[in-house]
């Protein structure tokens, strides 16, 4: 079960107001760590204030998950900087921090000023969690510009 489970349905009984940016994202992330065994937890993080848009997560990672969404968006602007220094056109696809619990993955979110961040347990791969995450790229990009 999630920590922070919520209703998935868009209320849209009457008088009952429609979720929140941030509930529209976790349920995203949410829908993204089903199936990813060893994957902790899964955030949208804005690039330019740190702060932290939407997280999922498993059992006692949100405040793991969040910490690291604050201190890691250091390292995704350095590298934005380091990719503008150099010329290059392109965004890096995305930067992989291993530390002795967790595999820590920042895929900056195309189009946007923020990025996506998942940790996995260290005893795990990384590759289940690199596939979920592209998979639901399109999603969160039209749930955050309100397309969706």
């Amino acid at each position: 079960m999630y920590l922070m489970k919520e209703r998935k349905e868009s209320l849209t009984l009457k008088g009952e107001k429609s979720p929140s940016l941030r509930d529209r994202v976790r349920i995203v992330l949410e829908g993204m760590m089903e199936g990813v065994p060893g994957l902790v937890a899964t955030a949208v993080v804005d690039v330019e204030t740190a702060e932290v848009l939407a997280v999922a997560c498993r059992q006692g990672g949100a405040h793991d998950c969040e910490m690291a969404g604050m201190l890691y968006t250091d390292l995704v602007r350095t590298q934005m900087r380091i990719a503008e220094g150099l010329g290059e056109d392109t965004i890096t696809s995305e930067i992989l921090v291993t530390t002795a619990n967790y595999h820590i993955i920042l895929r900056p979110v195309d189009g946007l000023m923020c990025y996506h961040l998942a940790m996995v347990e260290a005893r795990h791969g990384v590759g289940l969690a690199r596939c979920a995450m592209e998979r639901c790229e399109g999603s969160l990009t039209s749930v955050i510009l309100g397309v969706a």
